[in-house]
């Protein structure tokens, strides 16, 4: 009976922290999705603020899933007798270099862990600012080898790796580096012969 009291406050926070870290946000979620569809006569205003208040209650809710993996993660390490990484992302900006007669952004990301959509934000921030000064657009080439993208950073990633394609991109290739690894090009030779096929095609 003891052993079961000694546990009560453990279960108390673990569940008082999904509801106010996952269920809160998704019901939040919920109920403004739900008054946008069976509401055709909103105001733009309100609609707007609808839509303003479930992509918060998302951004809250991602905030949960990153706490949550850091969590996970580093107990599978401490119990498997890990050390903990060194920071996973580190020097953006030394990671992107232009081929300007090539109209070419060639971005490293190899070896490079995002563990969760902060170290997105915080990596791509950067690029975005770097690339957006150049004032033009750029065939992104990206060096995937033994990048890991964990999956509490999938969506961050897709999303940056979306937006700079759209603001920024004439064209976007990844490669796996230097030996064929059965990657959509295995080489960045590979790369830039597409990249070269691409510009010429522009030019007709």
């Amino acid at each position: 009976m003891s052993d079961e009291r000694q546990d009560e406050p453990e279960t108390l926070v673990l569940s008082t922290k999904v509801e106010e870290e996952f269920v809160s946000p998704l019901t939040a979620i919920r109920g403004a999705l739900e008054i946008l569809r069976d509401f055709d006569d909103l105001t733009e205003e309100e609609r707007r603020r609808f839509v303003t208040s479930a992509l918060d209650e998302c951004l809250r809710l991602e905030a949960g899933i990153d706490g949550l993996a850091v969590s996970v993660y580093a107990a599978g390490r401490e119990q498997n007798g890990e050390p903990a990484p060194a920071e996973s992302v580190e020097g953006p900006a030394g990671r992107l270099r232009f081929l300007k007669d090539l109209d070419i952004a060639d971005l490293d990301l190899s070896g490079i862990v995002f563990e969760n959509s902060a170290s997105v934000a915080a990596f791509f921030e950067v690029i975005h600012r770097i690339v957006d000064e150049t004032g033009r657009r750029w065939f992104f080439i990206a060096d995937h080898r033994d990048c890991q993208v964990w999956p509490e950073a999938w969506v961050a990633f897709a999303h940056h790796a979306k937006k700079m394609t759209v603001n920024y991109g004439l064209g976007s290739l990844r490669y796996e580096g230097g030996e064929a690894t059965g990657g959509p090009y295995p080489t960045r030779d590979e790369a830039l012969a597409q990249v070269a096929q691409m510009r010429t095609k522009r030019k007709h």
